[in-house]
């Protein structure tokens, strides 16, 4: 057997010529493996063996200490470079027993995806290390348990109201509008006029019950049925202290509409024009 990209001559070492011969040799045949029996595998990498031992004469020696691309990952974005003899040896594993694979357990992925899937993880993941008296600098990729528990993220905290209590917040902001719209301002900035307008506009008519958690809450527009805001609040660290700021979409807005969604699907007439 000859490579398409060899010679009949004896070579000195030339890492690129052996990349150009592996390459060659699993175009050719990797595409053709479903075909080829664990024999047949194992008789053409032996092969290709012989014939570069052949060809390097006394440099034959050096063949397994050169490294090249691994021809599976050639035009990815992952470059894994391994001698020819490792190459050889994922050609002669690539069996395809379709019987075999039944009783592996899901998912399954071939060496080529574990590979992949290796690379993203090790990109992720992260490893508790304590820093010895001698390491003055964090590994990479590690995390101490000290740095672990301030990293922590709070757990989210749902807060009950009832109407009463809307009712009493508006009752307060209207007994005296100018000075609650400054300390608002204070708080949340915007203009204090605007703030006086808004408070002079409430309307304890607007409370209503959330149709899908059952929650009071103060609607801005009368046709809303569910609350616009989430009952959810977010633990946000603004110095020593902790705020908590509602989340910016209601889970009951967007469960509201995926019902509606489901429930009107198919329902739109179509005009046919005849």
């Amino acid at each position: 057997m000859t490579t398409k990209t060899t010679k009949q001559t004896t070579k000195t070492a030339n890492a690129s010529q052996v990349e150009k011969d592996i390459r060659a040799f699993w175009f050719e045949h990797y595409p053709k493996r479903k075909s080829y029996s664990d024999d047949k595998r194992i008789l053409l990498a032996q092969e290709f063996i012989d014939e570069q031992l052949e060809l390097w004469g006394v440099y034959a020696y050096s063949l397994p200490d050169i490294s090249v691309y691994h021809p599976a990952y050639y035009k990815t974005t992952s470059f894994r470079k391994t001698n020819i003899y490792d190459i050889l040896g994922d050609f002669i594993a690539a069996v395809n027993d379709t019987d075999l694979e039944k009783y592996k357990p899901y998912p399954s992925y071939t060496e080529e995806q574990e590979y992949h899937r290796r690379k993203s993880r090790q990109k992720r993941e992260v490893n508790f290390h304590e820093l010895d008296d001698d390491e003055e600098q964090q590994p990479p990729n590690t995390i101490s348990y000290d740095d672990l528990a301030e990293q922590q993220v709070l757990p989210t905290i749902k807060y009950h109201v009832t109407v009463e209590q809307i009712t009493e917040v508006i009752d307060n902001l209207k007994a005296d509008p100018f000075n609650e719209a400054k300390y608002l301002q204070s708080i949340y900035g915007g203009n204090a006029r605007e703030i006086v307008r808004k408070i002079k506009g409430l309307k304890k008519e607007n409370i209503k019950v959330c149709k899908m958690c059952n929650e009071p809450f103060y609607a801005r527009d009368k046709r809303l049925e569910v609350c616009d805001l989430t009952v959810k609040y977010i633990p946000v660290k603004a110095g020593d202290s902790i705020c908590y700021v509602a989340t910016k979409y209601s889970p009951c807005w967007h469960q509201r509409n995926a019902e509606k969604t489901r429930k009107n699907k198919g329902k739109t007439p179509i005009k046919v024009n005849i």
